[in-house]
């Protein structure tokens, strides 16, 4: 059986109404007046190196963020992981006390108002993998977080796990757009961040 349209470049694929130009391996969507599907879903990654920060900006289009941790690892133990939010494309970070974490681990819960969120709880240990979801991020309402940390010891993993079940709240009422991940006390040495981002408004 001969299967026709089978080796078709980009340049001969249909152009949906409204979108510019095809490109091979895309779906072309246009945008219309009534919802535009300009950017549905995003995606970003930062990767550690004896680094201060990791930084994620241009995130105004996006209501919902997901940050995946790997294997992420801190210089200095008599610390926790903090993140930060930004109204302004990370010129700034808002470091005031808007912040509210509430933790659950099996010491029992825990909760701050603090100048970051805290993404490992009531513990000091190095390590960090995990999920955090951030909502009504771009929203001129308070951003809630909720996410798991699975916390160590052993810089390679190992030694004391701790895992940790997060919720918090930043108690602003500012859209925002960027996010900053970092150690209360020293650099972050390795691993990697990754941030898929959810279009909406």
């Amino acid at each position: 059986m001969t299967v026709e349209h089978s080796s078709l470049t980009g340049g001969q694929l249909h152009e949906p109404k409204g979108v510019g130009a095809a490109a091979a391996g895309t779906l072309g969507i246009a945008a219309s007046s009534a919802i535009s599907w300009g950017k549905i879903t995003g995606e970003d990654s930062a990767t550690a190196s004896a680094s201060s920060a990791l930084t994620f900006t241009d995130l105004e289009d996006y209501l919902m963020v997901r940050l995946v941790f790997v294997d992420l690892l801190r210089a200095t133990a008599i610390t926790t992981l903090r993140m930060r939010l930004s109204s302004d494309n990370g010129s700034s970070y808002i470091s005031t006390s808007m912040y509210g974490t509430r933790w659950m681990d099996a010491a029992g819960g825990e909760s701050e108002e603090d100048t970051s969120f805290n993404l490992s709880g009531d513990n000091t240990y190095l390590y960090n993998s995990g999920i955090i979801t951030l909502y009504n991020f771009n929203s001129a309402t308070p951003t809630s977080m909720q996410g798991t940390m699975i916390c160590s010891t052993s810089a390679s993993g190992g030694g004391t796990a701790n895992p940790q079940y997060l919720v918090g709240l930043q108690q602003g009422s500012t859209a925002m757009n960027a996010i900053q991940i970092l150690s209360g006390l020293g650099n972050l040495t390795s691993g990697s961040v990754y941030l898929e981002g959810f279009k909406g408004s």
